[in-house]
């Protein structure tokens, strides 16, 4: 995936909601799967001027302790090994 001008590549595991939270650049951000839609979404972890911790997000960026937050846009989509033949600085969110 790409985001906010960088490379960088998360493993999703089937049936499991993950949030990691992440910097990417200057952006600090928290990648969440969502089983239920089969996707990884990211949304900003600063909120008015202060980095937040998130244990719930839905697809549309709503949380029960910080109301909602900003959509980071993400591109994603080709396998890994064809990314990396093109991307080879790709970073692994572990």
């Amino acid at each position: 995936m790409v985001a906010n001008g960088h490379d960088m590549a998360t493993l999703k595991i089937f049936g499991l909601t993950m949030l990691i939270p992440t910097r990417v650049g200057e952006k600090r951000l928290v990648l969440a799967h969502l089983p239920e839609h089969d996707v990884i979404v990211a949304f900003e972890r600063v909120v008015d001027g202060r980095e937040i911790e998130v244990t719930s997000v839905d697809y549309h960026g709503l949380t029960a302790e910080h109301g909602r937050l900003d959509r980071a846009f993400v591109y994603m989509g080709p396998m890994w090994a064809v990314w990396l033949h093109f991307f080879p600085g790709t970073d692994l969110v572990k």
